[in-house]
């Protein structure tokens, strides 16, 4: 189109969103709009998938560099691969606590940004506080390993942890002394496996005597043969005419 034309907003925007606009022409006028008009093009019905995916990759690209009131926006509009992306760079509480009702975050999102990004206290606290996420064993596993989560939430995630969880933990933290201690001293209260001791099942020898020493308490009762049914049933009956 004419150069005046395509300074309009409005234009530039439309050509975007038309399925029909060729792919060049598509690629280099992404570049001249913000990160939210390329959202509102990603969210078109009518834009293809694959434009839809080169787009996303262009915002994930660009969010090193947008201000945290604009990633907030974007948490709210979002999709899979950009709701990942947001948690990835040590995000604040505010923008963890924008992206957490998202219908697109997945739990393996939340445990790749708890692993690997986020070391900001208040921000793992509310994921580890979260209704859903904070009840999710694989999460819970992950804010259990890391080192900024607060020595309160660590506690109580251990506590639900099974000892081969701890024993996890202790191999992939050995270098955070803090988390090795706080794991060692939970173990110390646990003599078998699991969150409670479990009954050992008894073997059939144990079994048996268990059975005879019941017996010897409460003997069974002699059973009374036909006759004397009879003999108390005949005694029944007399007994009122004797007096």
């Amino acid at each position: 189109g004419s150069k005046p034309w395509m300074e309009e907003y409005a234009v530039r925007l439309a050509i975007a969103r038309n399925p029909k606009t060729p792919q060049y022409v598509f690629t280099a006028i992404l570049g001249r709009f913000l990160v939210l008009d390329l959202v509102k093009v990603a969210s078109d019905p009518y834009v293809h998938a694959d434009r839809k995916a080169y787009i996303t990759h262009i915002l994930v690209q660009r969010l090193p560099a947008v201000p945290l009131g604009t990633k907030i926006n974007l948490a709210k509009k979002a999709g899979p691969e950009l709701a990942e992306a947001l948690l990835m760079d040590d995000p604040p509480e505010k923008l963890v606590r924008a992206v957490l009702p998202s219908r697109f975050l997945t739990e393996r999102a939340i445990v790749k940004a708890v692993g690997a990004s986020i070391r900001t206290e208040a921000s793992l606290a509310l994921i580890a506080a979260h209704v859903e996420w904070g009840k999710r064993h694989a999460v819970q596993l992950a804010l259990a390993k890391n080192p900024a989560l607060a020595a309160g939430y660590r506690l109580k995630l251990l506590a639900k942890l099974s000892r081969y969880d701890l024993h996890e933990i202790l191999s992939d933290c050995a270098g955070h002394g803090h988390i090795v201690r706080a794991v060692e001293e939970e173990l110390s209260r646990r003599p078998s496996d699991g969150r409670a001791a479990g009954a050992k099942p008894l073997t059939s020898e144990e079994i048996q005597k268990v059975l005879a020493e019941t017996k010897k308490r409460h003997p069974p009762k002699k059973k009374k043969s036909a006759s004397e049914i009879r003999g108390t049933a005949v005694q029944n009956t007399e007994e009122p005419g004797a007096t």
